[in-house]
């Protein structure tokens, strides 16, 4: 499962948005990757969903370093499925050969 959301999350780096969902019991988390400039990869924001709330929290962003979001989301959603969470990425928007950095 890891080796396969790894391979998603590379694959959905360069879509306009890469959106997890995490599920454990009856408790969702949602991962985003959120890029700000459709068709470039930067900058971009990881944010932060918990299905008890409504507040969206924005956990790194970064102007510069491509790649820098999609790390930070793969390690975050490792280590929900370590504890045991199921999550599956979905991709929303454009295909990796029409991004830009």
């Amino acid at each position: 499962m890891r080796i396969l959301l790894t391979a998603l999350l590379v694959i959905y780096a360069g879509l306009t948005n890469a959106n997890t969902t995490c599920k454990k019991a009856t408790s969702f988390r949602e991962i985003d990757i959120v890029y700000s400039n459709p068709g470039y990869k930067l900058p971009c924001e990881v944010t932060y969903k918990k299905s008890e709330s409504s507040e969206i929290n924005i956990l790194w962003r970064a102007k510069n370093q491509p790649g820098y979001c999609e790390e930070q989301a793969k390690d975050f959603i490792e280590k929900f499925e370590g504890l045991g969470w199921i999550c599956e990425s979905e991709p929303k928007a454009l295909k990796l050969h029409e991004m830009k950095n």
